[in-house]
């Protein structure tokens, strides 16, 4: 019984990722970067993989909470030096 409480939770933490994750064209349509935009923060590291990315196939998947927090951080916003 524990073996398939583990087993339904891994299932669950697997289709958890998918619907919280962009291909890189599909965070270009959401957010309105260009594609070699966002490619080009990748290959920078101003987007860490792990982090704001993961990779599937070998092609980046945008983790969106994680990519909106880096956009606020990048914008300043929530800073302390804002009024």
């Amino acid at each position: 019984m524990i073996e398939a409480n583990q087993n339904t939770l891994q299932t669950t933490r697997e289709s958890s990722i998918l619907p919280y994750s962009l291909t890189v064209k599909g965070a270009s349509a959401h957010f309105g970067f260009a594609p070699p935009t966002i490619y080009g923060w990748i290959s920078k590291g101003r987007l860490r993989r792990g982090v704001h990315f993961i990779k599937v196939a070998g092609k980046p998947l945008i983790i969106r909470e994680a990519f909106i927090d880096w956009m606020r951080k990048e914008d300043g916003y929530g800073s302390a030096d804002q009024g």
